[in-house]
């Protein structure tokens, strides 16, 4: 092969790798996320975030709107459990409401949120601020007869 055909397609074949890593999959982890809770069927009995990272950090949950907030520490490669108040549920849809809860922590991490009840279970990956963009779309159901919306 010529090295000047050679040399166009390591270029191209450079561009081809750069383009698909460009691709790659929304970052979950970050520094900054909000979130919030939804209802979940009659109400949860508890609703937990779960907060791991690859190093040892510290940060706080709160609801500024709400008036509450905690802090959390987290080992390197473990995961830690914060509850959050039952009250920070939203129960109305579309309105604008004071409960989104914001976690901030000092170094990078990964939060997972779980809405807990008995017989059903809601869970997601929650997104830090960077990752979320400004286009969105809402996937949702009806709700259950007999249940106020």
């Amino acid at each position: 092969m010529r090295p000047d055909l050679r040399t166009t397609l390591l270029i191209l074949i450079l561009a081809l790798v750069q383009s698909a890593q460009g691709q790659q999959l929304i970052p979950t982890r970050g520094k900054d996320f909000w979130m919030g809770f939804m209802r979940n069927y009659d109400g949860p009995q508890h609703q937990d975030l779960f907060i791991s990272s690859d190093v040892s950090t510290s940060g706080t949950v709160n609801a500024p709107l709400f008036g509450w907030s905690t802090t959390f520490t987290v080992a390197a490669n473990t995961v830690t459990t914060v509850q959050v108040p039952v009250g920070l549920m939203n129960n109305a849809s579309e309105t604008v409401d004071t409960r989104g809860i914001r976690i901030q922590s000092e170094d990078t991490v990964a939060v997972y949120a779980l809405s807990f009840q008995s017989a059903t279970a809601d869970a997601t990956v929650v997104y830090p601020v960077k990752s979320c963009g400004t286009e969105y779309r809402v996937q949702a159901y009806r709700g259950f007869p007999g249940i106020a919306q």
